[in-house]
């Protein structure tokens, strides 16, 4: 996470695993969804971020 101009900016952990961002069934947009899951449990568990 970064703040850039006033902005809080969250970057993957990993390069996004889509080739395209077309949500059609031949996308991987299933991948790049978990690795956006696992990055949030990941900073929830690690303090980063907190529920409120």
């Amino acid at each position: 996470m970064f703040r850039w101009h006033g902005r809080n900016y969250w970057q993957p952990s990993a390069r996004v695993p889509v080739s395209t961002w077309d949500c059609t069934s031949r996308t991987t947009i299933r991948e790049a969804f978990a690795l956006g899951e696992q990055d949030a449990i990941a900073a929830l568990h690690g303090g980063r971020l907190r529920v409120e």
